[in-house]
């Protein structure tokens, strides 16, 4: 299977089918994944970080199915969600670490004008 960054609900069936035994997922900045992407990800059952900030295309709601994912233990939700609601998903799930990682594991550099920084830091020379 070859999936570099899912842009599409059917992207993330493709990717839960093969690979089932996924611990971390960021999705973050996939602005077309809808409520049909959670009920994907609810199949995964070793799941334990889930990341899907600035996913606006997703409902509030649907971050509710998360219950079902027991191994879950950290979700980050970023720009998605006012602080009431972000209470409400706490409370829904309490063993859930809710948006405790402010930098994602994955490399989103900025690049610079000659390619030598990643987040205004200098990397080579």
């Amino acid at each position: 299977m070859h999936l570099v960054y899912p842009q599409h609900d059917a992207d993330v069936k493709e990717l839960v089918d093969g690979c089932p035994d996924l611990v971390e997922l960021d999705m973050s900045d996939c602005i077309s994944l809808t409520a049909e992407t959670i009920s994907h990800v609810c199949q995964l059952s070793k799941l334990e970080h889930l990341a899907l900030s600035r996913c606006y295309s997703i409902p509030r709601s649907a971050y509710l199915e998360l219950t079902s994912v027991s191994s879950l233990q950290f979700l980050d939700v970023f720009s998605l969600l006012a602080e009431h609601s972000l209470s409400g998903l706490q409370r829904a799930l309490p063993a859930v670490e809710i948006n405790k990682f402010l930098f994602s594991s994955i490399a989103r550099p900025t690049v610079g004008i000659r390619r030598t920084s990643i987040w205004g830091l200098r990397v080579r020379d």
